[in-house]
């Protein structure tokens, strides 16, 4: 018996699809780095010492991560990203 085969234009759209729906949690794991990379550019720019800035930038990518993860945590991919990510078996 053969599989059942997806068409490559479904798959194509899917992956677009998927790709361009960037979910609340993508964005706290994006401002995790930026976060330190301000507190790097502030430590080298400015005359706050190095040692603070990077830890006012640690602190910032940690509430992000505390708030992604404690006060409104993940529940489904559907309820936040507006797409659900899991493929069915038959697809």
């Amino acid at each position: 018996m053969s599989k059942p085969t997806t068409p490559p234009d479904r798959i194509v759209s899917r992956t677009i699809a998927g790709a361009t729906a960037v979910s609340r949690y993508d964005l706290v794991l994006a401002v995790v780095p930026v976060a330190l990379l301000l507190g790097l550019a502030a430590g080298l720019l400015s005359s706050v010492p190095l040692y603070v800035a990077m830890a006012v930038g640690s602190l910032v990518g940690a509430a992000a991560v505390a708030d992604a993860l404690f006060i409104d945590p993940p529940t489904n991919a559907a309820d936040h990203s507006g797409t659900d990510r899991r493929q069915e078996p038959g697809d």
